[in-house]
């Protein structure tokens, strides 16, 4: 019985899955900026501001899988209604990760090679990210495929971006001892993961702006119920449009 919110899971699945992560991500960001106030340690600083981009993204999720009460058709419908603006927003979130974690890999770049003072925090940090985050985004990425859900497949690609982005940090910081040179395998990796995410979160706004013809400039469409503002014109309501212009 347990095990059915794996094999198959539903709306009300991924509504707790939502508030789990939120929860999670709360905290480990709230954590890491807490302990760079206190120690000032930079690595916790990307940490907590990595888990406050993921937050955002959770929270959108969240808000397309709001279902803390019994659910009938019409909200069923109202949440579906949510899915092309949920998943247009964590676009948005993947081409800011994207450009987050660019600069902080080119930044680590240009600092070169430095005397590790940091390496039980950064053991410590990047462990627990790997076994959290890469846990919680196969269950997003199973729970996508199985709702049919664009939103909750690419907030998987936020929490699978930190979950790389920890295990080269473990790696680095394992090898870094016996390998000096090696010091810059972990910017690389970020910042090959860093253009990933923002061509990934562009072109999907690229797919939903130009081929699917959504306004997602559009406050109107921002506000709109999903119904209408989510279903691309057809054709005979452009032929409709052009012999009105033309009357």
């Amino acid at each position: 019985m347990g095990l059915k919110c794996w094999s198959d899971p539903t709306i009300k699945d991924a509504y707790r899955l939502a508030v789990a992560c939120l929860v999670i991500t709360f905290l480990t960001a709230f954590g890491g900026i807490a302990i760079w106030m206190r120690q000032d340690l930079s690595l916790a600083l990307a940490f907590g501001l990595e888990n406050c981009v993921d937050f955002l993204s959770d929270a959108i999720v969240l808000w397309r899988f709001f279902a803390p009460h019994q659910l009938d058709e019409d909200v069923k419908a109202k949440l579906e209604g949510r899915e092309v603006r949920a998943s247009v927003a964590i676009s948005f979130i993947l081409v800011f990760l994207g450009l987050q974690v660019i600069i902080a890999a080119l930044n680590d770049f240009a600092q070169g090679r430095q005397e590790e003072t940091e390496k039980e925090a950064a053991l410590v940090l990047s462990f627990f990210s790997i076994l959290v985050f890469g846990a919680i985004a196969l269950i997003k990425i199973r729970y996508s495929k199985a709702l049919d859900s664009e939103s909750l497949y690419k907030d998987a690609i936020c929490s699978l971006i930190g979950a790389i982005l920890a295990a080269a940090l473990f790696l680095n910081t394992l090898i870094i001892d016996s390998s000096p040179e090696a010091w810059w395998m972990d910017p690389f990796i970020a910042f090959i993961a860093g253009i990933l995410a923002f061509f990934y979160g562009v072109y999907t706004l690229h797919v939903a702006r130009s081929q699917e013809h959504h306004a997602i400039f559009s406050l109107s469409w921002w506000r709109s119920s999903g119904e209408v503002a989510d279903r691309p014109p057809t054709k005979s309501a452009n032929t409709e449009m052009v012999d009105t212009e033309v009357v």
